[in-house]
């Protein structure tokens, strides 16, 4: 096919102008192999506040903040309209889907005028020197420790019988319980909230909160850089436009995932890759609070996403054959692999298996993740083969790290359940309204 002649910017760059300056680049601090998730996903939200007497954060402080703009201060603006427009009619609907597409290449003139209609968008914040004083810190302390209990009387509704509903505990009752900290440490939490942060009083309790990837001393991780995702801060109005415009482009230009396989520094993927950041850059204009920095980053985790998925096709299959043979057809295990290694239809997973079969040095070995899932599925001698074949499939989804789309729909759950997304200031029985 004819090629446009190769562009010289990266399509993926964060500072999209009418100049078209050059991307220098945000090289991430860590990624993970594939891990067991700790937890699943949290119960569904319940229409009774569970801590309606307690404050869902220092929302309104921030907008006297005078730092450097970002996404948290764009997306405080407003709290309405998250949702692109639709379409008004079906001969509408199908002029939008003709704007998408390998065929539609948006020009270099577009792609300036998309970015003009969207604001640059901030850095991530960054720490943020402590500027609380004691009583207002003992006042997040208390505050902190009601969600804590709210949240454990949801999820561990057994044992959370035992405790009094959170707005019923005194201050002096909280701090002999040490603010009941200790319930983080149970497997049910998903959250905490981030000491780095917490004396923050231009951040909300939403933008606090972390998942358990970032507990101190933890090892697994659910989530390919959940310390990058929680350093931007989001607030959950900001999260809500995120999962929403990432579910946008997923849809809109899934037809570049049949271009993923191309050589990143080849001429063909310049083009494509070129012509899907404009598409994408196009639909970031009907979002609400979107940024170009925030757009392009979501570009770049989608790809990064199709990539994923492209190197992992069918690797759950090549599991569940190599489990078969030894369970059902009573092979040893490197038999076993040899025979699923010359199966043709297995071709992108050879070196896999060929790394197996030579004792090559890897971190994690072939046979050590299909014990993962294994364990992880429930997955024994006498599983019949077509449930067997669900569960490694199942069991191998879990195994995927995930990205800041995901990693945002958990938070919004959580926040859900606990009303951190309303910022409300509500007054909180022992100690009045905190308000810093």
């Amino acid at each position: 096919m004819p090629h446009e002649k190769r562009v010289n910017h990266d399509p993926l760059g964060d500072d999209v102008d009418e100049t078209n300056t050059a991307w220098t680049g945000e090289k991430r601090r860590r990624s993970y192999l594939p891990q067991s998730p700790s937890s699943s996903d949290a119960p569904t939200a319940t229409a009774q506040d569970p801590i309606s007497h307690t404050l869902s954060g220092a929302g309104e402080a921030a907008k006297d903040h005078q730092g450097p703009v970002s996404d948290m201060a764009i997306a405080r603006e407003q709290d309405h309209a998250l949702l692109p427009p639709r379409a008004d009619s079906v001969e509408e609907e199908e002029e939008t889907q003709e704007l998408f597409g390998p065929q539609v290449m948006l020009s270099e003139e577009d792609q300036a005028n998309d970015a003009k209609k969207l604001p640059l968008g901030g850095v991530p914040l960054g720490r943020m020197t402590p500027q609380m004083s004691w009583t207002e810190r003992l006042k997040v302390w208390a505050s902190h420790a009601r969600y804590r209990i709210a949240y454990y009387k949801i999820v561990k509704p057994e044992s959370g019988c035992e405790l009094k509903d959170p707005h019923e505990y005194t201050v002096d009752e909280l701090r002999k319980e040490r603010y009941f900290k200790y319930l983080e440490d149970d497997a049910a939490f998903e959250w905490f909230f981030n000491t780095d942060d917490i004396w923050n009083p231009h951040l909300d309790d939403y933008q606090k909160m972390c998942l358990k990837d970032l507990m101190p001393g933890r090892i697994e991780s659910e989530y390919l850089n959940a310390d990058e995702y929680h350093d931007r801060y989001h607030t959950y109005e900001m999260d809500a436009v995120y999962v929403k415009y990432y579910g946008e482009i997923s849809k809109k230009i899934k037809w570049i995932e049949k271009f993923v396989h191309l050589d990143e520094r080849s001429v063909e993927w310049s083009v494509m890759g070129t012509t899907g950041w404009r598409q994408a850059l196009r639909i970031a204009t009907n979002f609400p609070h979107m940024t170009r920095r925030l757009a392009s980053f979501a570009y770049r985790e989608y790809i990064s996403e199709l990539r994923k998925d492209a190197t992992l096709k069918d690797l759950d299959l090549v599991y569940f054959e190599i489990w078969r043979l030894v369970v059902k057809d009573n092979k040893s295990y490197m038999d076993a692999v040899k025979l699923v290694h010359e199966m043709e239809k297995f071709h992108m997973h050879k070196r896999t298996m060929e790394a197996q079969l030579t004792g090559a040095p890897v971190f994690v070995t072939l046979k050590h993740m299909i014990y993962g899932v294994i364990l992880e599925s429930d997955i024994v001698a006498n599983t019949e083969d077509n449930k067997a074949r669900d569960l490694f499939r199942k069991g191998f989804a879990r195994l995927k790290t995930k990205n800041m789309v995901k990693y945002a729909e958990k938070k919004m759950k959580i926040a859900e359940l606990l009303n951190l997304h309303k910022r409300i200031e509500v007054a909180c029985t022992g100690y009045g309204v905190i308000n810093y």
